[in-house]
């Protein structure tokens, strides 16, 4: 399973924290380049609160160097085949 999150501090313009993470609800269709390759996907917002704390948990172990602040907003999307 592949998951991309997005982290942004409080106050932050968008909704969603960026104008892509906007973009993203709009239009889930995206093209996503891992090393040379492309690959045509859909990134879904996780909203199940088990599978997003979940994923951020996976993260902060992976990243454990990675401060993120307590009022930051943290958004989770899946990656699926189109």
């Amino acid at each position: 399973q592949l998951y991309l999150t997005s982290v942004y501090r409080k106050g932050m313009v968008y909704p969603h924290g960026r104008s892509w993470n906007e973009n993203i609800v709009r239009d889930p269709h995206v093209r996503l380049k891992i090393g040379d390759k492309l690959y045509d996907r859909k990134l879904v917002l996780v909203t199940d609160a088990a599978e997003r704390d979940e994923v951020i948990k996976l993260k902060r172990i992976k990243y454990p160097k990675q401060v993120i602040a307590a009022t930051s907003t943290i958004n989770v999307f899946h990656v699926l085949d189109n």
